[in-house]
């Protein structure tokens, strides 16, 4: 943390079980919407929901289809620590509209 010095979206991010938890949840579900939602209301449930933009893509990655990891993209930045490096999630994406669609909304964010 003592290395970044960009806009910082909330206090002070998760710790690392934490993360794995929630890494859990998504992992141990079958439906693609029920790993959503799932990871949704357990971040909506932490006292601290803050979360680093390197932790969002481990998160990311557990979820098989485009338009879910978008949706869950875009549902994390309001929780994010470290916003202005909220672009590095191009790396999860396969298609370059998604990013597009992520920078259109995080536009409309500020």
């Amino acid at each position: 943390l003592d290395d970044y010095t960009g806009k910082i979206g909330c206090p002070f991010p998760i710790k690392d079980d934490e993360l794995a938890e929630i890494k859990r949840i998504v992992i141990a579900e079958n439906l693609e919407d029920n790993k959503l939602e799932k990871a949704k209301i357990n971040i909506q449930e932490m006292d601290s929901a803050c979360i680093m933009v390197e932790q969002t893509q481990q998160i990311i990655v557990l979820f098989e289809y485009e338009e879910t990891k978008l949706n869950f993209a875009k549902y994390m930045y309001k929780y994010t620590f470290d916003l202005e490096n909220y672009t590095k999630l191009s790396e999860v994406f396969n298609f370059e509209n998604s990013m597009d669609e992520l920078l259109l909304f995080i536009k409309g964010e500020d």
